[in-house]
């Protein structure tokens, strides 16, 4: 506690609803977040902030640094994961004693300085505006990298959903521009994530106006590369709405030889090839006695802008208040109805958009200069993949599938008081802890069992 907080010590506090109540802050180094140590025991196990440190060169005179590099991004992918996403929250948990011990590279590392407070905001600012922009792309083959090195066996198929989502913004930053679509001045990141893994293989900040499928294909082709190169007989697909339906993506999927599937806006020529198939599901409706009827069925069609046919895969859903009619493109063998539903699964992608952007905060995009927030978003993305990789080693039904507001609730989110004796640190945690069994086997398996057998350095 710092001498400015012994000052204001408010001594005893009685309370009035129960006159046997006293309280004061004098139980020692108490921290709120006391599953740090399982963070910090998972990350020296994958090395996985020593590979993001590897992306970034550090260009500080070694004499005066009081952070390692390391240290800082360890720091601050620690606090967006434990929910303290802005970098103005290190102000405050720089004194946090089980911060300080999880973030250190070492217990006590003497320098020129000798500092145990860890870094503040005006240090992540700092970091944020000196990482350059040919760093960046170098950090998103490490998301990719997550995952290749994470599959013990190479998969029979990898499944790669691609979709934008919007990031307003609410001050002077660099390329914020109004977006007509979504009504709003914003940025327009694109993710790539992994249908099994729940991974996010890449994420790419675009200026506010940047179109759905601008620069798609020279994201993806660095993923796909990489892929390829590890998992030589693996098939390879693509799902994607509409807004990436576009020659160019067409083209490219022809010569790297990618399934895909990617959904068709409407227009007059799609629709007249599939009036007989409404008009199919207008009469099965008549018999029906008003239960709504879905047919599926698939034609060959080109567009002019595109190099060749596709085959068309349509949907014609009809009840008593509607008719609805869908498009998809593929070159995918099989049932059209098969084949439809595989696409309509690709909103689970939104769940990772959705996690990235509320669990993790991957919008607090507020610097002024671009690159700076393409850092951050980076960031956040690699808070989300290191939850994800401990999560999926953990092998534990009840927190399989949790997101990391529950992830936090059960497994970091503790009470833990800090007591440091002549060869050990203490680190106590209560013994009426209702998750205390997950806290333990998640222990178990990190350390014990040795999951997981992978190095992301």
């Amino acid at each position: 506690m710092s001498k400015d907080n012994k000052k204001s010590d408010p001594g005893q506090l009685l309370f009035s609803f129960n006159k046997s109540i006293a309280a004061d802050f004098k139980g020692g180094k108490i921290s709120s977040d006391g599953g740090l140590i399982l963070l910090r025991e998972f990350d020296k196990r994958i090395s996985f902030t020593a590979g993001i440190n590897n992306c970034i060169k550090d260009p500080r005179h070694p004499l005066f640094i009081l952070h390692e590099q390391e240290e800082l991004l360890r720091q601050r992918m620690f606090q967006i994961a434990l929910g303290y996403e802005d970098a103005d929250d290190s102000d405050v948990l720089r004194l946090d004693p089980l911060f300080q011990l999880a973030v250190k590279n070492k217990e006590k590392r003497i320098s020129l300085f000798e500092c145990e407070e860890l870094a503040s905001q005006p240090t992540f600012s700092r970091l944020e505006n000196r990482v350059r922009e040919k760093e960046l792309p170098i950090i998103n083959t490490f998301l990719t990298d997550n995952y290749l090195k994470s599959q013990q066996q190479p998969p029979k198929e990898v499944v790669l959903d691609l979709d934008s989502t919007d990031d307003p913004t609410h001050g002077n930053q660099q390329l914020s521009m109004f977006h007509g679509y979504y009504g709003q001045t914003m940025y327009h990141p694109l993710l790539i994530t992994e249908l099994t893994s729940k991974l996010i293989l890449g994420v790419f900040l675009r200026a506010g106006n940047a179109h759905t499928a601008e620069n798609v294909v020279e994201y993806l082709s660095p993923v796909v590369t990489k892929i390829k190169g590890k998992f030589t007989k693996t098939k390879i697909i693509l799902r994607e709405d509409s807004g990436f339906s576009s020659p160019k993506m067409y083209d490219y999927c022809k010569k790297e030889n990618l399934s895909f599937v990617v959904g068709v806006a409407t227009n007059n020529v799609l629709r007249k090839k599939s009036y007989p198939y409404l008009e199919k599901a207008r009469k099965l409706f008549k018999k029906s006695n008003g239960e709504p009827i879905k047919i599926y069925a698939s034609f060959k069609y080109k567009a002019a802008s595109w190099s060749r046919q596709q085959r068309i895969v349509v949907k014609i859903e009809k009840n008593k208040h509607a008719e609805d009619i869908r498009y998809v493109a593929t070159n995918l063998k099989g049932k059209a109805k098969e084949i439809y539903e595989f696409y309509t699964k690709r909103g689970e992608c939104e769940n990772r958009i959705e996690e990235l952007k509320n669990g993790f905060k991957a919008g607090r995009l507020s610097c002024h200069n671009f690159f700076a927030n393409y850092f951050r978003l980076l960031l956040h993305a690699c808070a989300y993949n290191f939850i994800a990789l401990l999560r999926s080693s953990l092998n534990i039904p009840e927190l399989a599938e949790a997101k990391i507001d529950t992830f936090r609730i059960k497994l970091l989110k503790v009470g833990a008081w800090i007591k440091k004796t002549t060869r050990k640190i203490w680190v106590h945690f209560s013994s009426s802890w209702p998750f205390g069994n997950l806290f333990v086997e998640t222990y178990k398996t990190i350390t014990i069992r040795g999951a997981p057998q992978f190095s992301l350095a």
